[in-house]
């Protein structure tokens, strides 16, 4: 436990439960050269998919690091998983709390670092060996920069490329808090280094299904975010994913993303920022539909801000059911109708983006309608159907 305390560096007054001792000492920080960098990662019943990560964490021909975990109060043998790690003298410190979700999980692990930067892993995804050397050059030589993430490969939930790769153009990450939905600055977090003053200055907050972006957003207030245009790691798209699991939480991904862009119009705007309540996500569940998740938000907002959000927030969920396993129902294509008008948006470009994607939504749900439902939506929208299908979801 001595070891464990003088490693924390912030054990005072821990309320949760740490480990047996780690098997070997964590490394020292030698010089300004070779900084220490910190990795977390938050673990709950990943048993088939952390060996794989934390093999890649000590590949890395960086060997410059400290790993902590929080384990989440997993029920199988996550665990066991990284503990036999730690019999093979990997340093690693094993954090044990009960289940409390993935916020409160993270918020716990930021209280033990210490190192200048601070790099993120999942416990079911892996990095490259050059990930950390990579990032730690860059973030050393680029002192206007908090934090960088890296090009990825998209893998399946059996470790599978399924042939997707996320990379960017340009290496500035760039935002639109105005846009229909919001232009997120957001950097893919599996792979992300950032400085630690300025996570644990910051912290995650309870941004349901958006607190990556959310944390992403909060940290352009110290500095310049960067996404490098080298292929770093691999994320696992999930079927089965909470977030992606069915069109209810594809609503309260949409409404939090939504908000968390409103939040840092507010911070630019010099306005009060919005409080994130972590018992807003059982009221999100329990609401019929997207309006109703909104609709709990209506008395925290501006007449302006809360029309952004329904605008905003119906968009987003078209973006994300054209990747996701889940269907839209009537009741958001009809909220996407009577709240998103393209010919109110400034730019060309997004009047054109944002009528392609209604139509070939409206296309998609008409197909997958029943016949009783087909005829009502010809009879209440007919060129509204008629465009979705004569364009073929282009806009005209």
């Amino acid at each position: 436990m001595e070891k464990e305390a003088q490693w924390a560096l912030s054990a005072n007054g821990l309320h949760s439960i740490l480990d047996e001792s780690s098997s070997q000492s964590p490394p020292e920080l030698l010089d300004k050269a070779r900084p220490l960098v910190d990795v977390l990662m938050a673990a709950f019943n990943a048993e088939k998919t952390i060996r794989q990560a934390l093999e890649s964490v000590f590949d890395q021909d960086y060997r410059y690091f400290r790993f902590i975990i929080v384990d989440d109060g997993s029920t199988d043998g996550t665990a066991d998983v990284i503990r036999d790690f730690r019999n093979q003298r990997q340093p690693i410190l094993l954090i044990r709390q009960q289940h409390s979700g993935l916020v409160a999980t993270l918020n716990e692990g930021l209280r033990y670092l210490s190192a200048p930067f601070t790099a993120r892993i999942d416990a079911d995804d892996y990095s490259f060996p050059r990930r950390f050397s990579d990032q730690v050059n860059f973030l050393q030589g680029n002192s206007s920069y908090v934090a960088v993430s890296s090009a990825l490969y998209e893998i399946d939930q059996d470790g599978r490329l399924n042939g997707r790769v996320f990379r960017v153009d340009d290496l500035n990450v760039t935002h639109d808090f105005f846009a229909h939905p919001a232009s997120e600055p957001y950097l893919p977090n599996s792979l992300l280094m950032i400085r630690t003053n300025v996570i644990k200055s910051l912290g995650y907050r309870h941004v349901h299904h958006a607190e990556d972006s959310d944390l992403c957003w909060r940290a352009q207030r110290f500095g310049r975010l960067a996404i490098l245009s080298d292929l770093h790691g691999c994320y696992r798209i999930h079927t089965a994913s909470v977030s992606g699991a069915n069109v209810v939480e594809g609503r309260i991904q949409a409404v939090f993303s939504q908000l968390a862009a409103l939040s840092a119009r507010r911070v630019v705007e010099r306005r009060p920022d919005l409080d994130f309540n972590p018992a807003a996500l059982g009221e999100a569940r329990a609401a019929r539909d997207l309006d109703s998740i909104m609709a709990a938000f209506e008395s925290r907002l501006t007449a302006r801000e809360y029309a952004y959000l329904r605008s905003a927030s119906a968009m987003k969920l078209v973006e994300l059911s054209s990747f996701r396993p889940y269907a839209l129902e009537a009741s958001d294509i009809i909220l996407l109708l009577d709240v998103v008008d393209p010919r109110s948006m400034s730019s060309g470009r997004e009047r054109r983006l944002v009528r392609s994607m209604m139509y070939r939504c409206i296309r998609k749900f008409i197909r997958n309608a029943q016949i009783r439902t087909k005829l009502w939506f010809a009879y209440k929208y007919p060129w509204k159907m008629a465009r979705a299908f004569i364009f073929r979801g282009r806009p005209p």
